[in-house]
């Protein structure tokens, strides 16, 4: 079973899938700042459900996998919408991105992966994604990838290293 934005379908369902894609990554502080002026929210689910249904007309996609992580403007609501209304299966991705943000540094690492769990069952996720980008793994950096293996350990889900 692969769990999406949706519920839980049999794999049996998938016919082609892009396995490392985003709706859209954004600033969310940005966004409350800035607010339409910064991203239309209304306009990129427009695209987002005409994209969606023309990959699944043209090409036969019907299973997306979103790897947008919490804290670069991963958005259920958006996802659900472009799902139901594009007919296209999509996977939501949980864990976080390698953007320092001071909270994330203040945080220990089991209440991290405590926080990774609870959104995973709060919005089916089926994957944790991480992220390193330097050539050099910083201290923050580990400290990230401990905390998706500690929740990967408690959910089981795959991981999407990026």
């Amino acid at each position: 079973m692969i769990n999406t934005v949706l519920g839980k379908i049999d794999d049996s369902v998938i016919q082609k899938c892009l396995c490392h894609e985003h709706i859209c990554c954004f600033s969310e502080y940005l966004f409350k700042m800035a607010g339409k002026a910064y991203l239309d929210m209304e306009k990129l689910a427009s695209k987002s459900i005409s994209e969606l249904k023309r990959l699944k007309d043209t090409h036969g996609i019907n299973l997306f996998i979103d790897c947008t992580p919490v804290n670069i403007g991963r958005d259920i609501e958006l996802l659900k919408k472009a799902s139901k209304e594009s007919g296209v299966h999509i996977v939501c991705s949980t864990g976080f991105y390698y953007t320092d943000e001071p909270v994330l540094y203040n945080m220990n690492e089991e209440k991290l992966a405590e926080y990774i769990v609870a959104d995973a069952k709060e919005t089916n996720a089926g994957i944790i994604k991480a992220a390193v980008e330097n050539e050099t793994i910083s201290s923050f950096n580990e400290k990230l990838l401990k905390v998706t293996a500690l929740a990967q350990q408690k959910l089981g889900l795959p991981v999407v290293l990026h």
